[in-house]
């Protein structure tokens, strides 16, 4: 239930600030832990944690394929939300700007007006 999945989500957060050592590993378990979610407040939760603290991670690349699954196959709103946290990473990781800049041209042809908007602006 959703109430149960926000408390994983609440504990890992905090442990990742208790512990800096331990944010690699929260990340990552996020990342795996949003594949199989269907709640979008958890997903959007999720990928906004990403996009603040992933691009400064040890391996920012690692995240990006399940930011892109997030893209493609999920409702407009984590669509929009997915592609401004790949901006993020775009921004914040030079080495990544023009593979996520394909993946947010691809965003430009999204059949939702909010997803599109949010490619073209980034």
């Amino acid at each position: 239930d959703i109430a149960g999945k926000n408390a994983v989500i609440e504990t890992m957060v905090y442990i990742s600030q208790a512990n800096p050592a331990a944010k690699e590993s929260v990340l990552t378990y996020l990342a795996k832990f949003i594949d199989d979610c269907e709640f979008t407040f958890l997903l959007k939760r999720v990928l906004c944690l990403l996009g603040e603290e992933g691009p400064s991670s040890a391996n920012p690349k690692q995240f990006i394929r399940y930011i892109c699954n997030h893209v493609s196959l999920e409702s407009p709103i984590v669509r929009a939300v997915a592609v401004t946290t790949l901006a993020k990473f775009a921004a914040q990781v030079p080495e990544l700007r023009a593979n996520i800049t394909v993946l947010l041209k691809r965003a430009m042809s999204d059949p939702d007006d909010e997803v599109r908007d949010r490619a073209v602006f980034y």
